[in-house]
């Protein structure tokens, strides 16, 4: 089942507790936390998976907007996504 290999407890939390300060912050906090955890917010996904795990707790219930939806799921893609590295050889340059 497809909601087993999204549920937000899979993956490692990000380090620390803390969703950095940015807009859509506040939105996430106020739509997400009140069935999940922070640590369980602030854990790294790609913006696919994001997308897909909002769109999921939508279909179970959650209550928001449109323009919520929006702000969440480019608050998620932008600043919760796996951090990039730069290619061997290339760090420093």
């Amino acid at each position: 089942m497809i909601a087993a290999g999204l549920s937000l407890g899979t993956l490692a939390p990000a380090h620390g507790t803390d969703l950095p300060d940015a807009p859509g912050r506040q939105q996430v906090i106020e739509s997400c936390s009140q069935c999940h955890s922070i640590d369980l917010l602030a854990q790294r996904r790609s913006a696919d998976d994001w997308s897909q795990i909002v769109s999921q707790m939508v279909g179970q219930g959650a209550k928001m907007t449109d323009e919520q939806f929006q702000t969440i799921l480019d608050y998620l893609s932008t600043h919760m996504t796996p951090a990039k590295t730069p290619p061997a050889g290339k760090a420093g340059q």
